[in-house]
C-alpha cells in the first residue's frame, strides 16, 4: 500500500511550512502539479515497485482537492490522507499583509477576500472528508510543526530533531551553517606527537592518547551538561535539523574526535549523523 498525504486548505494557513516538515520526515513531496499531470502521477506512484513513492505528499491549492480525490478512488494501491489547514480570516489577511504574498486565485481578478470567500465555501463542503483538520489561528510555525511531527514521524522516539555534529579546523572557517560552534584548542594537540601526526581523531591511538589528558573528560561533561539543556529547548520547539560543529586547530584530531563521542552520545535520543569536514582537506595536502 503507498501511502499519500494530500496537502492542501486555505492559502496563507500554513501549507509550505508543513511541506518542509514532511520533507524533513522523509516524504516525496511535490508541489504546483498542473492538474492535467496529476492522473498520470497517481498512476505512477500505483504500479511503482522500488519504494520510491511509497511515503508521497501533494500539495494542492484547496480547489482542486476534490479533483484529486476522485483520482485516488481509481487506484487502491493508494491509500490518500487529506490534510486540511485552516485559520481565521484575520489572521489569513494579516499574513498576506505581512508576506505581500499573492493569492493563487487573485491572478484570475478575484480580490483577496473574494478569494478567501471560494476557499472557505469549498473548505466547508470537504471538511468532512479530512483525516486531520487544523486550525493554525494564533500558532507559531513551531506549534504547526510539532503538530505535523507528533503525527507522522515514524520510528524517531520522542525527539523531533536530527543533530549533525561537524568537525572542523577553525584555519579552515567555521561552516556557515552551524548552530552551535564548540572549540576544543585547549586540549592537548595529537599532531605533535610524532606517532600521531598524519592519524585522525577516529584512529585507536589518537582516542588513547586524548582519552589520557586531563582536560578531556572535563570538557566532554561540560559540552554534554549544555546540550542536554539546548537540545531539550530546540526539541520543545519543534526545529527539524540543526548542525553542531565542534573545531580544533586543523579539524584532524581533537574535533573529530569529539564529534565521533558526541554523536554515539546522543544517538539513543535523536537522531544523529556526524561528518568530518576538514579530514579530507588535510589529507589532500
Amino acid at each position: 500500500m503507498k501511502n499519500l498525504i494530500i496537502l492542501s486548505g486555505i492559502s496563507g494557513a500554513g501549507r509550505s511550512t508543513a511541506a518542509i516538515t514532511f520533507e524533513e520526515l522523509g516524504y516525496n513531496v511535490m508541489e504546483n502539479l498542473p492538474k492535467e499531470l496529476v492522473g498520470a502521477l497517481l498512476s505512477l506512484i500505483a504500479k511503482n515497485k522500488e519504494g520510491v513513492y511509497q511515503k508521497s505528499v501533494l500539495v494542492a491549492n484547496i480547489v482542486e482537492v476534490e479533483m484529486i480525490l476522485k483520482y485516488t478512488a481509481d487506484h487502491p494501491e493508494i491509500k490518500p490522507q487529506l490534510i486540511l489547514l485552516t485559520s481565521e480570516q484575520s489572521e489569513i489577511l494579516n499574513r498576506y499583509k505581512l508576506t505581500r504574498h499573492v493569492h493563487p486565485l487573485q491572478v484570475s481578478g478575484k480580490t483577496l477576500e473574494e478569494a478567501l470567500q471560494i476557499e472557505r465555501t469549498i473548505e466547508t463542503k470537504i471538511r468532512d472528508k479530512a483525516h486531520l483538520f487544523i486550525d493554525t489561528t494564533g500558532k507559531t510555525v513551531s506549534d504547526l510543526r510539532r503538530i505535523l511531527l507528533s503525527s507522522f514521524r515514524h520510528h524517531r522516539g520522542k525527539n523531533y530533531t536530527t543533530i549533525n555534529f561537524v568537525s572542523f579546523g577553525f584555519k579552515h572557517g567555521i561552516p556557515l551553517d552551524a548552530d552551535l560552534v564548540f572549540d576544543t584548542r585547549t586540549i592537548p594537540n595529537p599532531y605533535y606527537v610524532h606517532s600521531l601526526a598524519d592519524k585522525t581523531g577516529r584512529s585507536k591511538e589518537v582516542r588513547e592518547y586524548l582519552e589520557k589528558q586531563p582536560g578531556t573528560e572535563e570538557f566532554k561533561t561540560a559540552v554534554i551538561s549544555f546540550l542536554d539543556y539546548y537540545l531539550r529547548e530546540v526539541n520543545e520547539e519543534a526545529r527539524g535539523y540543526i548542525t553542531i560543529a565542534i573545531g580544533c586547530s586543523g579539524g584532524q584530531h581533537r574535533s573529530v574526535y569529539f564529534a565521533e563521542k558526541l554523536k554515539e552520545y546522543y544517538k539513543g535520543e535523536y537522531r544523529t549523523f556526524v561528518s568530518h569536514r576538514d579530514v579530507v582537506r588535510f589529507r589532500n595536502h
